[in-house]
């Protein structure tokens, strides 16, 4: 039985009316669910009675209507669906119940983002719960529906695949814990199926996409910080069906030492800026509402050092998503591993380790100017009319302790010549022997002028 149409919620569409009793009382923050009870929901107690609500289902948010005010109770509530992460209707011997799994943003000065909350109601049919469920699952989707639409399952496509690696290791080892705590029970509440694998060694995650058939997963989520991010990113285009393959979806929850990517997403989002648990959960959000985006890369092809036998070792070729750096920057990067129990700190203390013992590094930075530049009326140069042409800096492989490492010095540095010792004297020379000869060749064309 339908319930009496409510006070006109919006201009809006209707999809779906109906009337609910309600079911216990929503849960804050807490992901563990009491068996039988959804949601960590238990059935509202015999002192008082189950209040009837009206639902009203729109594109855009859920109306909850309660029919019979209580003193000092709002009366209506409108759950935004771009706030509402799944919804799910319990199989038997469970009532019919409609759970609704809501993550609205917290308040910007308490230092969270999002709060967990469980809304459930009692249907009058399982057919009528499942109904609602199929409703709203189709607007989480991005189903096109109208009010005409007869809604069930069989609307939905098929549940989204998602292969989660994961660094034990990574930030302060608790990427596995906030894993069980946070990332799996959102997962599961957005009805997304995964297969969730432990890196065990650096290049793990490398070997393992280059190696493994993609077809079967949606997506490939990285569980740790940048640098497992670069590892798969490399090693998507290390396969020999790599045109395919860069193609699919790679997406980041933060639980690294460094999270650039993850904060750079969530001010795309729009969202305030956080740290820790507050981007995990906003990531992890935007991760279930499954959204893409296309991501730049920068290919980089390096020269490493000169080998024992003294011939040039086969250039390597890299791709970078954040940043390309050397020097300072890549020292700090590297040898702050040492640190990384202390999480992100590490970067700070490494900084400050290598700010007491500075070193020099040298090299040489090419590029092409333009060809023609003319001023504007205010002095300023117009904006290039093409992209900035490809840099090359050359001769650093004689100051490189190591290999270039990860997102962080990963830039084409290094070519043939190199800045040793002997070679910056040649150089010299070389120079010095073309300006002779420019001078010789412009007394010459004085005298044939006499």
């Amino acid at each position: 039985m339908r319930s009496p149409e409510p006070l006109s919620p919006s201009p809006e569409e209707a999809l779906l009316h109906g009337q609910f009793a309600s079911w216990g009382s929503g849960s804050n923050g807490n992901n563990n669910s009491r068996p039988g009870s959804p949601g960590g929901l238990s059935p509202a107690g015999s002192s008082a009675p189950a209040s009837n609500y009206a639902l009203t289902l729109t594109h855009s948010h859920i109306h909850i209507q309660r029919l019979s005010p209580r003193p000092g109770k709002e009366a209506r509530l409108l759950l935004p669906i771009s706030e509402l992460l799944g919804c799910s209707c319990p199989r038997l011997p469970a009532p019919p119940l409609l759970v609704l799994y809501w993550y609205p943003p917290g308040k910007r000065r308490k230092g969270v983002s999002r709060r967990r909350q469980v809304r459930a109601f009692l249907a009058e049919s399982r057919l009528e719960a499942e109904r609602w469920s199929a409703a709203v699952q189709c607007l989480l989707r991005d189903v096109s529906v109208t009010a005409n639409t007869e809604f069930s399952r069989s609307l939905l496509p098929r549940s989204r695949r998602l292969l989660l690696l994961v660094n034990p290791f990574s930030g302060r080892g608790q990427a596995m814990q906030w894993c069980q705590t946070h990332i799996l029970p959102m997962i599961r509440e957005a009805n997304i199926s995964y297969n969730l694998i432990q890196t065990e060694r650096q290049n793990h995650a490398r070997e393992l996409i280059r190696d493994i058939p993609l077809l079967e997963w949606d997506g490939i989520i990285i569980v740790s910080g940048d640098g497992l991010l670069h590892e798969v990113i490399n090693g998507l285009m290390e396969r020999p069906d790599w045109e395919q393959a860069i193609k699919t979806p790679v997406g980041i929850l933060p639980c690294g030492s460094g999270n650039a990517l993850a904060g750079s997403i969530n001010h795309y989002a729009g969202y305030d800026m956080c740290l820790r648990e507050p981007l995990l959960l906003n990531c992890c959000f935007l991760l279930c509402r499954g959204g893409v985006r296309p991501m730049d890369l920068v290919s980089v092809t390096t020269s490493p050092a000169l080998a024992n036998n003294s011939h040039a070792a086969a250039p390597r070729r890299l791709f970078s998503f954040l940043s390309v750096a050397w020097g300072f920057v890549s020292d700090v990067d590297i040898e702050s591993e040492r640190y990384r129990g202390l999480g992100s700190a590490r970067f700070t203390l490494g900084t400050l380790v290598r700010i007491a013992s500075l070193r020099s590094y040298k090299g040489r930075l090419s590029f092409l100017p333009p060809s023609d530049v003319t001023k504007s009326s205010n002095g300023t140069p117009p904006p290039p009319k093409r992209p900035l042409s490809r840099s090359i800096t050359e001769g650093l492989e004689g100051f490189c302790k190591m290999p270039i490492h990860r997102t962080c010095s990963d830039m084409g540095i290094n070519e043939q010549r190199s800045l040793r010792k002997g070679d910056g004297e040649r150089e010299r020379e070389e120079r010095q022997r073309e300006r002779d000869e420019r001078q010789r060749e412009r007394e010459r064309q004085r005298e044939r002028d006499r």
